[in-house]
């Protein structure tokens, strides 16, 4: 029976050397969530799991998190706030291991980015908090609207972050697989 071989810390950084340019102004994700998704997809793998199963995981655990937001019960949001750093740490795990196993496929893709539905409603989710829960805001009542402001922007936050995104996916598309330069982006844009 043949034992089988784990890729190293380094090979798991290494597979990832292609996103750090990509990732060079994401703070949070640069310092914080690559580092420790690093770490864990080293023992995730030696654990047997999937990219897979741990996105499934991911949006269980971001699923869970965006209920204890919305909920009434304020001990609950620091509880959500820590599965949402959850959420974001399972995130860049999954990736991970499809990267370093050499196992990325399209059902990956899908269920990636399926589960990336809770980055998609985030802001949403911090109008519905601070309608519920207007004590912890600094501002209880702008310009007079009181709560329902706060879902207002919410809504509105997570429509423009919604867009752009878009907006990102159809740039990457037309730089990435059409084979297009920076300087015929005008010209495709206008096509559209």
């Amino acid at each position: 029976m043949a034992i089988p071989t784990y890729p190293t810390l380094q090979d798991i950084q290494d597979a990832h050397a292609w996103k750090r340019e990509y990732e060079r102004y994401l703070l949070l994700s640069r310092f914080v969530f690559r580092p420790l998704g690093f770490l864990l997809t080293w023992f995730v793998i030696r654990l047997g799991l999937t990219s897979e199963a741990v996105s499934w995981l991911s949006g269980l655990v971001g699923l869970v998190g965006c209920l204890c937001l919305i909920s009434s019960q304020g001990q609950l949001l620091p509880i959500g706030i820590g599965l949402l750093f959850f959420f974001n740490l399972l995130d860049c795990v999954d990736g991970s291991i499809a990267r370093t196993m050499k196992t990325e496929n399209s059902y990956g893709r899908f269920l990636d980015a399926i589960m990336g539905w809770i980055d998609m409603g985030f802001w949403a989710l911090i109008g519905i908090m601070a309608y519920r829960h207007p004590r912890l805001l600094y501002l209880c009542d702008p310009m007079g609207y009181g709560p329902i402001f706060w879902l207002a922007v919410g809504g509105l936050t997570c429509y423009f972050y919604n867009l752009l995104g878009y907006i990102e996916r159809l740039l990457i598309n037309m730089l990435g697989m059409g084979g297009i330069t920076l300087e015929e982006i005008p010209s495709q844009i206008q096509g559209i």
